[in-house]
C-alpha cells in the first residue's frame, strides 16, 4: 500500500479558500489553537456545520445529504472539537 504525502505549501494552498492565514509553520510544527481554529472554519465552510453545534453542548448536528460522507468520516473529529 502506498501512501501519499503532501508537501506543506500544497496543503496550504488547498486550505488558503479558508481564510484563517494559514501558512507553512501551521502544518510543520503545528499548535493547538491553530489547529482548532483550522478545524472549526472547515467545519463551518465545508462540512456546513452551524456555528451553534460548536460551541453548545450537548453536540446536536444535522447533516447536509450532499456531504454526508464526508461529515460521517469527521464526526468523531467534530465530538472532540467540542470538548477541547
Amino acid at each position: 500500500m502506498t501512501s501519499l504525502v503532501l508537501d506543506p505549501r500544497s496543503i496550504v494552498e488547498a486550505l488558503s479558500f479558508l481564510q484563517v492565514g494559514i501558512n507553512t509553520e501551521d502544518i510543520a510544527h503545528p499548535s493547538a489553537d491553530r489547529v482548532q481554529t483550522i478545524y472549526h472554519a472547515f467545519c463551518t465552510q465545508v462540512l456546513d456545520v452551524p456555528e451553534k453545534c460548536l460551541v453548545e453542548l450537548p453536540f446536536e448536528c444535522q447533516f447536509n445529504p450532499e456531504t454526508a460522507e464526508i461529515q460521517h468520516k469527521s464526526t468523531p473529529l467534530l465530538l472532540l472539537y467540542t470538548t477541547m
